[in-house]
C-alpha cells in the first residue's frame, strides 16, 4: 500500500517554501521514491487546483473552475504509472474544506495509507501575518487597520482556530492519521516535512537543495503606509506603483511589523483561542497549551506603535516622481522605473 501525505497547510506556515521545493526537486524525490505529482498542476507549483475543485472556486490564474472527477483523476493515473511507494499532495487551501469535501478525499484515496500533514503556530503570529498579507496586496482594497480585528480575529482568517480546523479531518480520517507538527520547533519547514516522510532517507536532497524561497517581511511603516495610500486612493491601478515605492523607501529604515500589536492586543487573541488550543495540544500532542498566553507573554511589556500617515500622497508623489541615484549599486530598470513615474503623474493630473 502506498502512503499518502496529504499537507494541508495552513497559510502563514511556511508553505510557499514547502511548495518550492517540492517542485524544484521533484525529479530528485522521484528517484528517492517520493512522487510529487505534477499532472494537475495547472500553472501553479503545487496541487491547488485540487482545492479549486474541492471548493467550486475559480483557479485565478486560468479563470476557469477545475473539475474535481478530472483533476482527481489526473492525480490518480499519475500515481497508478509511478513507481514510488510515496505520494505528496500539498495546498494550503487544503485546511478550509468542509467536511464533504474531506470525505470524498478519503473515499478517493481509500486504497492509500493517508497521513494528514499540518502545522501550528500561534495565533497571535498567524493574527499579524495575515493582516500584514492582506495589507501589503496591491491587488486588494483591503483597507482596515489591524485593531479592528481584535473582537472577532475569525473575520481576519477562520484559520486561527486551528483545533476547529483539525477535528474535521479527524473525524473523517481519524485522529491516528494526524500529524500535526509545531511551526516553532520545526525551523526549516521544508527540512521538517521531508524529515518526516522520509525518516531521514532524504538528507541528500535536503542539504544539496535549490535555495528556497521566502516570503519578504514588510516594516510597520511600510505596510501602514500603503495600507493609508489604498484608504485615500479609490483606483486600485495605482496601487502596485505606490506599493512598490514604498517598500523601497521603509527596507532599511522601518521598525518591525510586530510593533503594531501591544502585550495586551496578542494576549486577547491567544486568549480568544485558548480552549481550543487547550483541546488541541492536549488530544494530538499529550502536552499542556504552550500558546497559553500566561506562559508565552509573562515578561513581554510591549505598547503599541502607531503610525502618522497622513503625508502618504505627498511621500508617493516624492517616491514616484525623484530621479534615481547617480551611481546605483545595481542599475534600476529604466522601463519599470519611468512606468512607476507616469503612472503617479496620471494620478496627479487627475487631481
Amino acid at each position: 500500500m502506498k502512503t499518502l501525505y496529504i499537507h494541508i497547510g495552513p497559510h502563514k506556515t511556511g508553505t510557499t517554501s514547502l511548495q518550492h521545493f517540492l517542485h524544484d526537486e521533484r525529479e530528485r524525490l522521484l528517484a528517492a521514491g517520493v512522487l510529487f505529482p505534477q499532472d494537475c498542476l495547472g500553472s501553479w507549483r503545487s496541487q491547488h487546483r485540487l482545492a479549486f475543485s474541492l471548493k467550486g472556486m475559480a483557479d485565478h490564474k486560468t479563470g476557469d473552475v477545475p473539475n474535481r472527477e478530472e483533476e482527481f483523476g489526473l492525480v490518480l493515473s499519475e500515481i497508478a504509472r509511478s513507481s514510488a511507494g510515496k505520494v505528496i499532495l500539498s495546498a494550503e487551501g487544503f485546511f478550509a474544506l468542509k467536511i464533504e469535501a474531506i470525505r470524498y478525499l478519503r473515499q478517493v484515496f481509500s486504497r492509500f495509507d493517508v497521513r494528514i500533514v499540518f502545522y501550528v503556530r500561534r495565533q497571535d503570529e498567524t493574527f499579524l501575518s495575515t493582516y500584514a498579507q492582506q495589507a501589503k496586496n496591491p491587488r486588494t482594497a483591503f483597507v482596515k487597520p489591524i485593531h479592528a480585528f481584535l473582537d472577532a480575529p475569525d473575520s481576519l482568517s477562520r484559520d486561527l482556530d486551528i483545533y476547529q480546523r483539525a477535528s474535521k479531518w479527524a473525524a473523517v480520517f481519524g485522529k491516528e492519521h494526524m500529524e500535526p507538527r509545531l511551526y516553532a520547533e520545526a525551523g526549516d519547514i521544508p527540512r521538517d516535512f521531508m524529515s518526516y516522510v522520509g525518516e531521514g532517507q532524504l538528507d541528500e536532497i535536503l542539504l544539496t537543495a535549490k535555495r528556497q524561497y521566502l516570503n519578504t517581511s514588510q516594516s510597520l511603516e511600510a505596510l501602514e503606509y500603503v495600507r493609508a495610500f489604498k484608504q485615500q486612493e479609490p483606483d486600485t491601478r495605482f496601487y502596485a506603483a505606490a506599493q512598490h515605492a514604498l517598500f523601497r523607501h521603509f527596507a532599511t529604515t522601518g521598525r518591525p511589523a510586530s510593533r503594531l500589536l501591544s502585550t495586551a492586543d496578542k494576549r486577547h487573541v491567544l486568549n480568544h483561542y485558548r480552549t481550543g488550543n487547550e483541546r488541541l495540544f492536549a488530544e494530538y500532542f499529550g502536552r499542556e497549551n504552550l500558546f497559553d498566553p500566561d506562559r508565552l507573554l509573562s515578561e513581554d511589556t510591549s505598547e503599541r506603535v502607531h503610525v502618522d500617515t497622513s503625508d502618504v500622497a505627498h511621500l508617493v508623489r516624492e517616491l514616484l516622481t525623484s530621479k534615481p541615484a547617480a551611481t546605483p549599486v545595481v542599475p534600476p530598470n529604466p522601463s519599470l522605473t519611468e512606468q512607476l513615474k507616469n503612472t503617479f503623474l496620471k494620478l496627479i493630473k487627475r487631481g
